[in-house]
């Protein structure tokens, strides 16, 4: 009872918050909610848009990628020499990752689509802010952001060499559609890593691939909760993922614990 009445008070702060603004209010609803139903992870992630609503979009730019930072490095040294490739990033969001690849492949050519007209738009106006990662002489010429759905993609059969895609396999609905698309796209021989998140996440999964916000912010258990929403426990991965691509044609699958996310590894 008494965390069901700290939700409440939390939700009430954040709505105090979006109004006023004097705190940053979305982030607490959230918090609030999600402690009220952190039994009902699998009904919630069936209940996310697979389009990310405008406010969603500007929360998640505020402090997501900051939180995250250690662990988009950790991908962006996981990926394998890409110069002269074209590469997609599926689901791009804020374009933070993709700004990464652009920059640390200059002569690849570089697409981040996003169903949300609103991350295109915030991924645009990140491009010149750049980050870590990118040379502050690089002019990302081979960058392009734009706003398209998955499920159809307008590329031709065999575009790319290479499909990414961080954190957003979770939204999709349909995900047979989906992958028959990124097995369209991708050349012969080509790769699909798929990551999402790992409900299963150890405490030292999180150290290791978070920043922390003002010294304490995010708690374990609070990333291990959200890590069951915006993505699978391996037992759910193992039953889900390997069914879902069974069907789709790919030469190889393989799923690899990679941290807070599991790693789908497809090769067509």
């Amino acid at each position: 009872m008494f965390i069901k009445f700290i939700a409440v008070l939390l939700i009430l702060a954040g709505i105090a918050g979006v109004v006023l603004p004097i705190i940053p209010g979305v982030l607490l609803i959230t918090i609030g909610v999600l402690i009220l139903f952190k039994d009902k992870t699998a009904e919630i992630r069936k209940k996310l848009p697979e389009k990310m609503p405008a406010i969603g979009a500007i929360t998640y730019n505020w402090f997501i990628p900051k939180i995250l930072s250690p662990y988009y490095n950790k991908i962006l040294d996981e990926i394998p020499s890409l110069e002269n490739k074209k590469v997609l990033d599926l689901g791009a969001g804020p374009g933070i990752l993709t700004i990464g690849i652009a920059g640390k492949f200059p002569s690849s050519k570089v697409i981040g689509i996003d169903i949300s007209e609103k991350m295109v738009e915030i991924a645009a106006k990140n491009r010149p802010l750049r980050s870590k990662n990118v040379p502050a002489e690089a002019m990302l010429d081979n960058l392009e952001f734009k706003v398209m759905d998955a499920k159809a993609m307008d590329f031709s059969e065999g575009t790319f060499d290479f499909i990414l895609s961080t954190g957003s396999m979770h939204h999709w609905k349909e995900p047979l559609r989906i992958f028959n698309e990124i097995y369209r796209c991708l050349k012969s021989g080509g790769e699909a890593w798929i990551y999402d998140g790992y409900g299963d996440v150890s405490k030292e999964d999180v150290r290791s691939s978070t920043k922390r916000m003002l010294g304490v912010f995010p708690p374990y258990r609070l990333i291990k909760f959200m890590m069951r929403i915006h993505g699978y426990t391996e037992k759910e991965y193992e039953v889900l993922v390997r069914d879902v691509v069974s069907k789709v044609g790919f030469k190889a699958a393989t799923l690899e614990h990679r941290g807070l996310m599991m790693r789908l590894r497809l090769q067509k």
